[in-house]
């Protein structure tokens, strides 16, 4: 038996994509509209967990999580035409979650977007590499954004940035930013998910985007009757 083969399994709704086509629960449809949906969940699932597993890499939990939703949006909701991506009428559907990218390449195959086995070129088809190892030349030289779980610890960093006009020593205040920024970019480098300039990328885009913010609103820049009510002095602590 083929795995790639779903059709024996599912089929869409609608026929016609390009409509929404409403159904309520009195209707004769709303049963095989729940059953295929509940159907197209699991078949996310599965292929993403299978698309993942071909690439070894991935985090299947956020992909489990949105299941039913894109089973929902694209079994019944959302109007759109596989045969013409860019149809001007389509409905535009976002997802932040990029964790979760998986779930939704599996609900596009499905849809016909793109061949079901094309699933198994997730994560590329370049070498992976851990952290100490090295090419010489058995791949090509590869680009990589700056790592999203370090930055989510630098961006504390802009405590700093708010304690500058209050605090006696407003740099203590860089040591949380510091600290939770350098242990998650040290998790991530010992699984050989991100390599040491990654971070280094990471620490200075969040220092340097919080300093710009800092100057762009800085206190000498507000309204008069908000500066006069916001203390544009640094404070002194009390020690007593």
């Amino acid at each position: 038996m083929n795995p790639l083969d779903f059709e024996p399994f599912w089929r869409p709704f609608r026929e016609n994509t390009r409509r929404f086509q409403e159904v309520f629960p009195h209707h004769a449809d709303f049963a095989r509209l729940a059953q295929e949906t509940e159907t197209l969940a699991y078949l996310i699932r599965s292929y993403s967990v299978y698309s993942m597993t071909c690439a070894a890499l991935g985090h299947p939990g956020g992909s489990f999580s949105e299941a039913e939703l894109l089973a929902v949006m694209f079994n019944y909701v959302l109007r759109f035409d596989a045969g013409e991506p860019q149809w001007p009428q389509r409905d535009v559907f976002y997802l932040s979650k990029c964790h979760a990218c998986p779930g939704l390449y599996a609900a596009l195959a499905l849809f016909g977007y793109f061949p079901i086995g094309d699933l198994t070129r997730y994560g590329g088809d370049t070498a992976y590499l851990r952290t100490f190892e090295h090419s010489f030349g058995l791949s090509e030289a590869g680009h990589c954004f700056p790592s999203g779980h370090a930055s989510g610890g630098f961006a504390l960093l802009a405590l700093y940035f708010a304690a500058y006009l209050y605090a006696r020593r407003p740099a203590l205040f860089l040591l949380p930013g510091l600290l939770v920024g350098t242990v998650f970019a040290l998790g991530q480098q010992a699984r050989g998910a991100h390599f040491l300039s990654h971070d280094l990328w990471s620490l200075s885009f969040c220092w340097f985007g919080a300093l710009g913010l800092f100057l762009l609103f800085r206190p000498d820049r507000w309204p008069g009757p908000i500066a006069r009510c916001g203390a544009p002095m640094r404070l002194a602590w009390s020690t007593a």
